[in-house]
């Protein structure tokens, strides 16, 4: 290709600030619809920046600020006591003084101005702000720390000098005391007292809690930032304040004042906003810099401009689909995508218990969270590793036995119910589709109540002699150790009473009875949709395989069941996704036990891998946010993958396609 640096240099003006190159190339209406996009991002990062202005530790410190209402009043209450003759030091007066461009005559006790007219301490003449009703009395700790008592009796001394004996009375009944502070807002004022006495304190604090990104940074540029860090200063509560809580109101107590540090997950989430809206802003940079080149191309080649309003027709009409779905994209990204996102990343992080802002960051560790459950090795003293894979497997179990047996028993059921010398087949359907007409919560936690070690099922077999029997045959009555081998194992019910959901020393017998629920449960749907499917089936089909002499079974083998699996197998795929993933059932009925504790990383004996995770991230004593998404993740690979492709091999796919 030959090197031409006209077409170079307006394709650089465009990557450099958009628009630029289509204005060289004489495209008025193109530079400005680039020069848009390029001034809304800017504006976009500009308007939510603090760019060029300072970076205050001040502003990190949790609690409100004082008033310039409770400063000046400090002044005045002072002002009015030295007329009173309670005080005599007159260095806060000369100070406000010189900070308005007055001066304080000590004599004649008043404010003048330039004129010598007298000045009342009310005028708005006199100013006096938070900050620096802090400088004067850092600088009065100072020139007091100098004399001998601060050395020997420490800060209590300051009670002794008239300008903190003033800033206390202010505190307790002045203005300040109307201005309904709180604990932290007084802390926060001590704070900041010490903060300017202590010049070396203040630095340690201002050299790890600044950060210009994190302070100064806009929105793409913290969220770029924050992406990439995750943060590199947590939360600290600052304490060297105490030894001047002496100042604090009664009522009121000494408190640790919180220096805001960076949160993780904030960091993390608004990034990933960032950074997405970010992809669309690059999507319309390299739009505009190929349209600069290729146009500049096209001039330089041809000596005539394009016209710019056919341009924008032929793109409206050969992108009209994609310009439509535009605001349902944009939508669905910052919905769907988003969270997923933020889900998936977590996974390559550390967020657990100990590493929980805004006192402890999260780091990214890449892979390590995959290698410790594919290398089978604990993390944090938690098996996970080998308890993944036992969890797992149990979920497989569940979600094909579950699906299996909802799926035909509800066929089977459809198949009886079909049968004409069945009498009040309506009857029948509507007292059968009852178990999923009523919401499935409930009836899972009735079962939970029902099936408890003395509940009303237990209770009731006990009545009836049931208990007597078990007792007998060593199903009951013994503890598992003495139960036995094989069978005797196996049909272990518990030692004093049937242990339906509470059995960890037979923990399959919790297994199969929770299947067993999930049929109750499921059935009904299936039934009432093969039902449906049955009674589409064209009879033609068995009037002909009656003819040929087809008998019964025959035409249910090779004429109900196809069409019924050839209509209902999608579904099948979408079922044993929703039972690979069925909360409700476990965590209702048994709350993934029999057990969970530490040793089992906290995974049940019936925990599938969603209700394993649920304990991850809710339980208060657990919080492994991080090996949850890591868990997610998987479900998620593992899922799709089965469903794809077992549904691009079913009938009902090949023949859309």
């Amino acid at each position: 290709m030959k090197f031409n640096p006209v077409v170079m240099l307006k394709t650089l003006a465009s990557s450099l600030v958009w628009g630029t190159g289509q204005l060289l190339n004489k495209q008025w209406l193109k530079g400005l619809f680039f020069f848009s996009f390029f001034a809304l991002l800017i504006g976009i990062e500009l308007g939510t920046g603090s760019y060029g202005q300072p970076i205050s530790l001040y502003d990190q410190l949790a609690g409100n600020p004082i008033t310039v209402e409770t400063s000046k009043g400090y002044v005045n209450d002072y002002y009015y006591n030295l007329l009173d003759d309670q005080y005599e030091d007159t260095r806060l007066l000369e100070t406000v003084a010189e900070l308005n461009g007055l001066t304080y005559n000590a004599e004649l006790q008043y404010f003048a101005d330039e004129n010598g007219s007298p000045v009342q301490p009310e005028s708005n003449q006199i100013q006096f702000t938070e900050a620096q009703l802090y400088d004067f009395l850092a600088a009065e700790m100072t020139r007091i720390g100098e004399l001998e008592d601060f050395a020997t009796d420490g800060y209590e001394v300051l009670l002794d000098y008239d300008s903190f004996k003033a800033f206390q009375d202010t505190l307790v009944g002045g203005l300040g005391g109307r201005d309904n502070y709180t604990t932290d807002d007084y802390n926060k004022m001590l704070v900041q007292i010490l903060f300017r006495y202590d010049e070396a304190l203040f630095n340690r604090y201002d050299e790890v809690f600044t950060n210009r990104f994190h302070e100064n940074g806009g929105f793409f540029v913290k969220g770029i930032w924050g992406v990439i860090t995750l943060g590199v200063t947590p939360s600290r509560t600052v304490t060297e304040h105490y030894d001047l809580s002496f100042f604090i109101p009664e009522g009121f107590s000494r408190r640790g004042v919180e220096l805001q540090g960076n949160f993780s997950q904030q960091l993390l989430l608004r990034g990933i906003i960032s950074n997405l809206l970010l992809i669309y802003f690059i999507g319309v940079y390299i739009w505009n810099v190929r349209d600069a080149y290729k146009t500049a191309k096209i001039i330089d080649e041809t000596k005539q401009k394009p016209n710019e309003i056919k341009y924008f027709k032929d793109v409206y009409e050969n992108a009209f689909e994609y310009i439509v779905l535009t605001p349902a994209l944009f939508v669905i990204t910052f919905v769907s995508i988003m969270p997923i996102l933020f889900g998936m990343l977590v996974a390559f992080t550390n967020f657990d218990a100990q590493h929980i802002p805004p006192n402890n960051l999260f780091t990214w560790v890449g892979f390590e969270n995959f290698r410790v459950i594919f290398s089978l090795s604990e993390q944090g003293g938690l098996p996970f590793g080998s308890q993944f894979f036992k969890v797992f497997s149990w979920t497989l179990i569940w979600a094909f036995a579950s699906t299996f047996t909802v799926f035909f028993g509800g066929f089977i059921q459809a198949v009886v119910l079909s049968n004409k010398r069945i009498v009040f087949r309506k009857a029948w359907r509507s007292l059968l589709i009852l178990p999923w007409a009523i919401p499935a919560l409930i009836s899972q936690m009735v079962f939970n109540v029902m099936f408890r070690d003395r509940g009303w099922v237990n209770q009731m077999l006990e009545r009836v002699g049931v208990y007597d029997r078990l007792f007998e045959w060593g199903m009951l009555g013994r503890s598992y150790q003495d139960a036995g081998t094989g069978l005797q194992r196996l049909l272990y019910f518990g030692e004093d009473n049937i242990q339906w959901i509470t059995n960890e020393a037979n923990p399959w017998f919790v297994r199969i009875f929770i299947i067993t629920l999930n049929i109750w449960l499921g059935f009904p749907f299936f039934m009432a949709l093969m039902t449906g499917v049955m009674t589409s089936i064209d009879r033609s089909l068995y009037e002909a395989a009656e003819i040929d002499g087809a008998t019964g079974l025959q035409q249910f083998r090779f004429i109900t069941m196809p069409l019924v699996l050839f209509a209902t197998s999608p579904l099948l795929i979408m079922t044993f996704a929703q039972n690979f993933n069925n909360f409700g059932v476990i965590y209702f009925i048994t709350q993934g036990g029999p057990g969970g504790d530490f040793t089992t990383a906290f995974a049940g004996q019936t925990d599938i891998l969603i209700s394993w995770i649920y304990k991850l991230t809710t339980d208060a004593n657990v919080r492994w946010y991080s090996m949850a998404s890591v868990f997610s993740l998987l479900i998620f690979l593992i899922i799709g993958t089965l469903s794809a492709w077992n549904f691009t091999r079913t009938r009902a796919f090949k023949e859309e396609m």
